[in-house]
């Protein structure tokens, strides 16, 4: 925690200069809207957290990873969208063995038999999580026999269970950012765009976006967010036994204050949720399906919203590719007063126009650069002391809800937070 702290103090002392917009004029959101700006908050958490930490080890386990787990589903009789769905799930039971503190021997038997209390206490918390792993997958209509052996299979013929840490660390979010070009959270908002559950303010979508290119990555994403769900669901099932409440109101700021009781009454409505039907189940490209499904996912998606609360989105993501294009363009400037089409910035917005169809102004994406620049180095630093610790297992709290409000850090530490990552 000391190192955290020392992190944000520094980033912190670095002076940063952003213009000052005007939102008065913006109209009120509505509750499906709310939701998914939430989706694409928190999916632009996980594309900020890949991108610091991606490594060339990273890139070649996965590339082997994904071709092995090709290999075996190739023999079924799939189609394109089936073929992703258990792709997904396989990779989800991957994450589930490869997480926890020691291998264990496992029978395909033990998984159906009664849990005993003198089982090793990590064999039984993977237990747990692949028993609702197959539940989910059962009430989804996907689950087909072989599947755990299949999991084993795969971890054996391509040795992810040799790789380091970090590979293995949340390996389903890093696994889904080395599959699809580009920012996973723009892609979405692209599609909250043409489904019109969202919509631009000043620049106006045009029609470059390839549909066919990136038809399974709205499914893929919203899969990802449905495995957290299912972690963090297990993590206070199990874990924590509830929702407590520690800390003495009187001793925190009224802002602190506002972000425990939405941090809290979340929590609960998490713990309380019902089942919701999985996005595999809808039609994604009819918008009325996607607004349900919405509805649906956000009593138990309990995310609050880390970057910004207004419709800023597009400078945003643009800051992101902006961030992409210097680590692999060491040698361009970041932005110039003379546009020639060669800096990172400019870069940046040719590649928002032609990947996404978003237009955007390469010196906004500076300016939005800059401001995020110090949350993206912290977001890596605190990622990556994360990812070289030892493994508590699959039931643990979500990774952006430590980057909101955690009641367990000192209101110093949130009031840090707060300053360092939100946008204004």
């Amino acid at each position: 925690m000391e190192d955290i702290v020392e992190k944000i103090n520094r980033a912190k002392n670095v002076d940063i200069s952003f213009p000052n917009l005007d939102t008065k004029y913006m109209p009120r959101l509505i509750e499906t809207q709310k939701i998914a700006f939430d989706v694409i908050d928190y999916l632009y958490f996980y594309d900020i957290a890949a991108l610091e930490v991606f490594t060339e080890e990273k890139k070649h386990v996965y590339s082997l990873l994904v071709k092995v787990i090709h290999k075996r589903l190739s023999k079924k009789n799939l189609d394109s969208r089936q073929y992703e769905i258990l792709k997904h799930y396989l990779l989800c039971g991957i994450e589930i063995v490869l997480n926890e503190p020691d291998r264990l021997d496992f029978s395909l038997h033990d998984l159906y038999t009664p849990l005993n209390e003198n089982k090793d206490v990590n064999f039984m918390r993977q237990q747990i999580a692949l028993n609702a792993l197959v539940n989910e997958m059962k009430k989804g209509g996907v689950y087909y026999h072989g599947f755990i052996g299949d999991i084993y299979k795969i971890i054996g013929s391509s040795q992810i269970d040799e790789a380091s840490k970090p590979v293995k660390f949340r390996l389903v979010s890093q696994v889904l950012w080395s599959e699809f070009e580009g920012s996973i959270a723009a892609h979405i908002y692209r599609k909250f765009i043409n489904l019109k559950i969202l919509s631009v303010a000043k620049s106006s979508p045009t029609n470059s976006y390839d549909e066919t290119k990136n038809e399974h990555v709205f499914l893929r994403a919203l899969l990802f967010i449905e495995f957290e769900v299912l972690r963090k669901k297990l993590h206070l099932r199990y874990d924590l036994k509830g929702v407590t409440q520690s800390v003495d109101v009187k001793n925190l700021s009224a802002s602190l204050q506002e972000k425990r009781a939405i941090y809290y009454e979340k929590y609960s409505r998490l713990l309380n949720s019902r089942d919701f039907p999985k996005i595999y189940t809808y039609d994604q490209d009819i918008e009325s399906q996607i607004k349900d499904y919405l509805q649906k996912l956000s009593p138990s998606f309990c995310h609050n919203r880390i970057f910004t609360n207004r419709n800023i989105w597009t400078s945003l993501l643009g800051g992101w590719e902006l961030k992409y294009e210097k680590k692999t363009n060491l040698k361009k400037s970041i932005c110039g007063e003379v546009s020639k089409g060669q800096t990172c910035s400019e870069i940046a917005s040719h590649v928002m126009r032609e990947r996404y169809g978003l237009t955007v102004n390469p010196k906004n994406l500076y300016w939005y650069y800059k401001e995020k620049l110090n949350s993206y180095d912290f977001i890596r630093e605190v990622v990556m002391l994360m990812g070289e610790e030892i493994q508590t297992g699959f039931m643990s709290p979500d990774l952006s809800s430590y980057f909101y409000y955690y009641p367990d850090m000192s209101e110093k530490i949130n009031d840090l937070l707060n300053d360092l990552i939100v946008t204004k």
